[in-house]
């Protein structure tokens, strides 16, 4: 009986992880395809997708962007920006929305 659950759950996780891959797909494909400037981060900072209207609004291309630093390479002259994430991430408590305000 226990190996039958054991099956079960199994057979459960491929169906959920199947969902979770299309998912991330649908996302992914959304992200890349909206006209506004998309990225994703890792927790130390460093872009590990862009969206190509990102690189078009950076001028930047994508090699240039990914696996570098967003608050160094984008924002450097806004360190409260890069503090408030780094402060975030370690506390749990990351924002779902920062602006910058813009000064001109």
């Amino acid at each position: 009986m226990l190996s039958l659950n054991i099956l079960g759950l199994k057979k459960k996780s491929k169906k959920t992880n199947s969902l979770i891959l299309e998912s991330e797909c649908w996302f992914r494909e959304t992200l890349e395809n909206v006209s506004l400037l998309a990225v994703i981060l890792d927790l130390q900072g460093n872009i590990i997708f862009s969206n190509g209207f990102t690189v078009t609004l950076t001028g930047w291309n994508c090699d240039e962007l990914l696996g570098h630093n967003w608050f160094d390479t984008l924002t450097p002259s806004e360190p409260v920006v890069k503090q408030t994430f780094l402060e975030n991430i370690k506390q749990g408590t990351l924002p779902l929305h920062f602006e910058i305000q813009d000064s001109v």
